[in-house]
């Protein structure tokens, strides 16, 4: 899980740098990444040997490890989706936090729109 949480911030540090939204924690076993008022949880399941995930996009999923090289990265294994083939975890995470990032910065924009303070207009 650890790995999962490295990648994660690493590539989420590469796109957008640290001036985000973007709030992650890690213990006993859970990441928890909010994004504004939505919460990704990945929670690890040593039992079954498994990831789960929960989502305000994309809902609950389960995860397992699999050999085969990721399809996005070409690195060699990587925790694919039970029940969607191709829902690759640490991608899909990205692309979804993505978008949540993008929502919340077009909400920024929005707001700042409204007030004409937008490209360094001034209310009047």
């Amino acid at each position: 899980m650890e790995y999962v949480q490295d990648d994660l911030i690493e590539e989420i540090d590469h796109r957008f740098g640290e001036e985000i939204g973007l709030e992650a924690d890690y213990s006993s076993g859970v990441l928890e990444v909010a994004v504004g008022d939505r919460m990704w949880v990945i929670n690890k399941q040593s039992p079954n040997k498994q990831i789960w995930w929960s989502s305000p996009f994309s809902g609950p999923k389960r995860f397992e490890w699999s050999s085969n090289s990721n399809p996005i990265t070409g690195e060699d294994g990587s925790w694919m989706c039970t029940k969607e083939d191709g829902f690759e975890l640490v991608s899909n995470l990205i692309r979804e936090l993505d978008d949540a990032i993008e929502e919340e910065l077009q909400d920024d924009r929005d707001t700042l729109q409204k007030f004409n303070l937008w490209k360094g207009e001034r209310a009047s």
